[in-house]
């Protein structure tokens, strides 16, 4: 039985190829946008201090599963301006053994975390918890996260229950593992929507920093409301699908927010905003549609129905933000975004997959979870049919 927190392995939610993860040995939360997050049990041996994996060649079938990085890692900073990610994979439990069974580029081809992921390993092998971990460096898609000094930040799980809200689809179609499965999906969503609060939390405080106009401070406002509503109702899920939390429900631990709030760069801002808001979340929201239209339970497509319309939303106040700070800050705000727009596959997440035999998916798609494959179909159509016209339409504004 599982204890609170602990996980099954779900798969990266994108990337370009690769093959499902098998069961990872640590246990923890679930998190960002398409990969799981845990807080791994056992020691912690870093075996190469700088200069990412060893190997010879071998690439296990299996995807990168991403954890929370432990405390005092004695590995290289990140660079300014690139993502961390403490990434994981089955192992034999010493150095010397990873080494041989994961080259370098085996370890950054199996980390699918988006559409895409331009990055290299920096640190490892890493045993945790008998695990080959590695510290990679780069750029991903991680949806609207909550990012400090290049590293997104997520709250663990705990157990708790002031955070659920009822909403209970029928389970008498699911097996035990489908519901698992589940619940494991939906840890992978709570504690993305719950890092979106903090987001747009200091988004708001940027945009008073850079003086918006006040329709735009609001908005930003109901966004930190609309996401918590969405962490509430993930967590809820998570606790109703899997079927050993019924006396132990879960819900976030504290955040760590130390340097949340540095000195605010209107181009930067602009950045960030473009990425995880104009691209990525106008992309999310066409995902939670579809999947509402998947969905069989009343109770479920009226969940997923409001997550989709207020996500939505939130696409749009990201488009306004950049329309008033390209009018604003022009040719260089102006040339961020030309950049930004022209890799945007490389700023799209698609979520956390589920890990399940094909014929656990159907079940899943009624419960309002797309394959991998339909949500990369998906994602590449409103990037050509939705964001790039939009992209058109705002850089001719300069």
């Amino acid at each position: 039985m599982m204890a609170c927190g602990s996980t099954i392995t779900i798969e990266g939610g994108g990337g370009n190829g690769g093959a499902p993860s098998s069961s990872s040995s640590s246990s923890g939360s679930v998190g960002s946008n398409g990969s799981s997050v845990s807080s791994t049990s056992g020691p912690v041996t870093v075996g190469v201090g700088v200069g990412g994996a060893g190997g010879a060649g071998t690439c296990p079938n299996v995807a990168g599963v991403e954890h929370t990085f432990p405390p005092n890692l004695n590995c290289p900073p990140v660079q300014p301006g690139l993502q961390g990610f403490y990434v994981c994979y089955p192992g034999p439990g010493n150095v010397d053994g990873c080494a041989a069974l994961y080259s370098s580029q085996c370890v950054v081809d199996n980390f699918q975390c988006g559409l895409f992921f331009d990055g290299e390993a920096i640190c490892g092998p890493i045993i945790d918890g008998g695990d080959c971990c590695y510290v990679l460096e780069g750029g991903c898609a991680v949806g609207r996260p909550f990012v400090i000094d290049g590293q997104a930040r997520l709250a663990p799980l705990t157990c708790r229950r002031d955070w659920l809200v009822h909403v209970t689809p029928p389970l008498d179609d699911l097996d035990l593992e489908s519901r698992r499965v589940l619940a494991a999906a939906w840890r992978a969503e709570g504690q993305s929507e719950h890092a979106s609060v903090a987001s747009f939390g200091r988004f708001a405080l940027q945009l008073l920093a850079l003086g918006a106009p006040p329709a735009l401070v609001r908005d930003a406002q109901r966004a930190v409301q609309d996401e918590l509503a969405h962490a509430r109702m993930a967590y809820a899920l998570a606790s109703h699908y899997d079927p050993d939390a019924a006396s132990a429900p879960i819900g976030p631990a504290p955040l760590a927010i130390a340097r949340a709030l540095r000195a605010v760069d209107p181009i930067a801002v602009a950045d960030s905003v473009c990425c995880e808001g104009a691209i990525a979340e106008t992309v999310a929201a066409m995902l939670v549609a579809a999947a509402r239209d998947r969905a069989e339970s009343p109770a479920l497509k009226r969940a997923l129905a409001s997550v989709a319309e207020e996500e939505l939303a939130h696409a749009g106040l990201a488009w306004r933000y950049l329309a008033w700070s390209v009018q604003r800050h022009g040719a260089a705000v102006r040339e961020v975004l030309l950049r930004r727009f022209a890799e945007a596959e490389r700023h799209v997440g698609v979520g956390p997959v589920p890990l399940a035999a094909p014929a656990m998916r159907e079940a899943l798609e009624r419960h309002g979870h797309l394959t991998r494959e339909e949500r990369r179909r998906i994602a590449r159509h409103v990037l050509a049919e939705v964001v790039a016209p939009a992209a058109s339409s705002l850089l001719s504004l300069a």
